[in-house]
C-alpha cells in the first residue's frame, strides 16, 4: 500500500485552499445561495398538498411516532412502517415542533438539505476549481427541475444526498491533502456522514461512496490511492456505532421484522422485481429521463463532455466523474426505476457542467440551441393547450403554475451567459411565482383534504373502499380501514361498525383530465353495496376532486351515520 502522495499537485492546491478559503470566497456567495435556495424551494411548500403516496406516509408516521412516544420504530395507520430508517422522521419531528403539524413542517428537512447541498457544491468547487465554478454549479443545482421536485418533498432522499455529498467532500480532502491528520476532522466527517446517510435511507450511501473510490482507482485515474488515509477499520467501527444504537433496539422491538422487511422487501425485492409492476428499461431509462431531470442544464452537455475528456489526466475530473457515474451504474439494472434514484450524482454533474465551459466542442452550441428550442416549443404548446384546449377548468391554475415554473427555469439557463443579475433574478422570481401558483391550484382541488373535512367530528371507525390513498390518513389525523374494493370491504366495514365509509365511484384519467381523450368514465359496479349502506341507515354525500397520487379526477360517495 503506497505511503507517498501520488498527486502532489492537487495536494498543494487543496491544502492551500483550506487556509485561504475565507479570504478567496466572498461572503456574499454563501448568503446569496441561501437566499436563492429558499426563493426556489420555499414558495408554495406551505400550501401545496402532500403529493404521491410517500409524502403522507412519512408525514403521518412522524406524528404516530410522537403519539406513541417512540424514536425507534415508525408506524403508519397503526401498523409498522419499515420502508426507511428513522433519521427523516427524527428531523421531521423537530420541524413539527418549530413549524407545526402542516405541509411546511413536513417538508422543511428537504428544503434545508437542498440548501446545504448547494453550500457543499460551492465548497467542493472552490477547493477544486475556484469559488466561481463552485458558485455557478451550486446555483445550477438549485435550479434543476428534479431538485425543485425532491427538494421540497417530505421524503428521505434529500437528507441522504446531503450526507453522501458531505462524505464525498471528506473523501476528496483525505485523499488529496498532503498529510491528512489521523483522527482529524475529515476522518470524523467521512464516517459520521456515511452513518447518518444510512440512517436517512439505508445502504445506498455505502454503495455510492464505494463506487466512487473504485471508479477513480480502476476506471478513470488508474493510479494507486493511499487507502490507509481513510483508516477503514476504525472508521467503519465508528460508522456502525450510531446505526447499531438504533438498529439493535429496532430489531428487538419488531422481532427482526425491520431487517426482513426494510432490507428484504424494500431493497432486495425492488431490485429483483419492479415495484408496482413498472416497466424496466435497463441503462436507457436514466439517459432518457435526464432530458427532464436535468432540465434546464442538460443543455450544457458539451461542457460535461469537455470535462470528461480530462478524467484520465486530472484527478479532479476523475473524482467528479466517478461520483456522478456511480448512481447510474448502481441503478442501471435495478428493476424498480424512478428518475430521482440517480439524484446523488447530480452535485458532481453540476460541477462538471461548469468546470471547463470554454473547452466545449463545436457541437455543444447546436445541442444547447436544439435542446432549449425543443423545451421552448413544449412549454408554448402546453400553455396554449391549457388556455385554449378542452382541459378541465379545475386543474388549469395548477398546470399554468407549472408552465410558469418551467419558463423560469429555462429563462435562467438561457440568460446565464450574460451574468446579468436582473435577468437571472427575474428567472428566479418566475420560479417562485410558478411554485406558488401550482401549490395554490392543487390546494383548491385536492380530494383527500375534502374527505378529511367530512371525517372531522365523526366518532367511530373510518373505512375507505377503492380509494385507499395514504393522504386520507394524514389529513384526517386518524387511522383508516382500507379495502381495495367495495366487494371486499362493505361487509367488513359494516361488521366493524364504521361511522364513516368512503366509496370510490369513478375517475377521469390523466389523458381525459387534460383533454387528450374524450372517453367518458363509467361508474364502478357497486350499486348493490350502496343500497346495503343506505338500508343500514347511512346518509350519502358526494364529493369530487383531484386524486394527486394518480393525477386523476375522482368522484367519491361518503356514507356517514346520522
Amino acid at each position: 500500500m503506497p505511503t507517498d502522495n501520488p498527486f502532489p499537485e492537487y495536494s498543494a492546491q487543496v491544502a492551500g485552499s483550506a487556509q485561504t478559503s475565507a479570504e478567496s470566497t466572498p461572503r456574499w456567495c454563501w448568503l446569496l445561495l441561501i437566499v436563492i435556495a429558499f426563493a426556489t424551494l420555499l414558495p408554495g411548500a406551505n400550501v401545496m398538498p402532500l403529493l404521491d403516496r410517500d409524502e403522507p406516509r412519512f408525514s403521518r408516521a412522524t406524528v404516530e411516532m410522537e403519539q406513541r412516544g417512540t424514536w425507534v420504530v415508525p408506524y403508519f395507520n397503526d401498523e409498522y412502517r419499515f420502508d426507511k430508517p428513522p433519521l427523516t422522521y427524527w428531523w421531521m419531528r423537530v420541524n413539527y415542533a418549530i413549524f407545526g403539524h402542516n405541509e411546511l413542517g413536513a417538508r422543511m428537512h428537504s428544503i434545508v438539505s437542498s440548501a446545504l447541498v448547494a453550500l457543499l457544491i460551492l465548497a467542493v468547487g472552490r477547493d477544486m476549481f475556484g469559488w466561481r465554478v463552485g458558485f455557478w454549479a451550486a446555483f445550477a443545482w438549485l435550479t434543476l427541475f428534479q431538485v425543485w421536485q425532491h427538494g421540497r418533498l417530505a421524503v428521505a432522499d434529500m437528507p441522504m444526498v446531503l450526507f453522501l455529498a458531505l462524505a464525498h467532500w471528506a473523501l476528496w480532502r483525505m485523499l488529496a491533502c498532503e498529510s491528512p491528520r489521523r483522527w482529524g476532522v475529515w476522518f470524523w466527517t467521512l464516517w459520521l456522514s456515511l452513518s447518518l446517510g444510512f440512517l436517512a435511507k439505508g445502504p445506498l450511501v455505502f454503495f455510492g461512496a464505494g463506487f466512487t473510490l473504485l471508479l477513480v482507482r480502476f476506471v478513470f485515474w488508474r493510479k494507486p490511492l493511499d487507502w490507509a488515509r481513510l483508516q477503514l477499520v476504525p472508521g467503519a467501527a465508528i460508522c456502525l456505532v450510531p446505526i447499531a444504537m438504533w438498529g439493535l433496539p429496532a430489531l428487538e422491538q419488531t422481532g427482526g421484522l425491520f431487517w426482513q422487511q426494510g432490507m428484504g422487501k424494500h431493497v432486495v425485492d425492488r431490485g429483483l422485481g419492479a415495484f408496482n409492476d413498472r416497466m424496466t428499461i435497463p441503462v436507457l431509462y436514466y439517459l432518457v429521463t435526464a432530458l427532464v431531470s436535468l432540465f434546464p442544464w442538460l443543455g450544457r452537455l458539451g461542457s460535461l463532455w469537455a470535462s470528461a475528456r480530462e478524467g484520465r489526466t486530472d484527478l479532479r475530473f476523475a473524482f467528479l466523474l466517478s461520483w456522478a457515474l456511480g448512481p447510474y451504474l448502481i441503478f442501471a439494472f435495478y428493476a424498480t426505476q424512478l428518475p430521482h434514484y440517480v439524484l446523488p450524482g447530480f452535485p458532481a454533474l453540476m460541477l462538471l457542467f461548469f468546470a471547463r465551459p470554454g473547452m466545449a466542442p463545436r457541437w455543444s452550441r447546436r445541442f444547447f440551441a436544439g435542446y432549449h428550442a425543443l423545451w421552448g416549443l413544449l412549454i408554448i404548446f402546453l400553455a396554449g393547450w391549457l388556455l385554449l384546449g378542452p382541459v378541465r377548468v379545475e386543474v388549469k391554475p395548477m398546470m399554468l403554475g407549472l408552465c410558469a415554473l418551467l419558463m423560469g427555469l429555462q429563462f435562467v439557463a438561457l440568460n446565464f451567459e450574460s451574468r446579468r443579475a436582473s435577468r437571472i433574478g427575474m428567472g428566479v422570481a418566475m420560479i417562485s411565482l410558478g411554485s406558488v401558483l401550482a401549490g395554490l391550484g392543487l390546494q383548491r382541488v385536492a380530494l383527500s383534504p375534502i374527505v378529511a373535512d367530512y371525517a372531522e367530528g365523526v366518532d367511530g371507525r373510518l373505512a375507505a373502499l377503492g380509494y385507499t390513498e395514504p393522504s386520507l390518513v394524514y389529513y384526517a389525523g386518524r387511522s383508516w380501514d382500507m379495502y381495495a374494493s367495495s366487494a371486499q370491504g362493505v361487509d367488513e366495514a359494516l361488521e366493524s361498525g364504521a361511522a364513516m365509509i368512503v366509496v370510490f365511484r369513478r375517475q377521469l384519467s390523466t389523458n381525459t383530465l387534460l383533454g387528450f381523450d374524450k372517453k367518458e368514465p363509467q361508474d364502478s359496479d357497486y350499486s348493490e353495496y350502496a343500497l346495503k349502506l343506505l338500508d343500514c341507515g347511512y346518509v350519502r354525500s358526494r364529493v369530487e376532486g383531484l386524486n394527486i397520487a394518480r393525477f386523476s379526477w375522482a368522484t367519491l360517495d361518503i356514507y356517514t351515520r346520522p
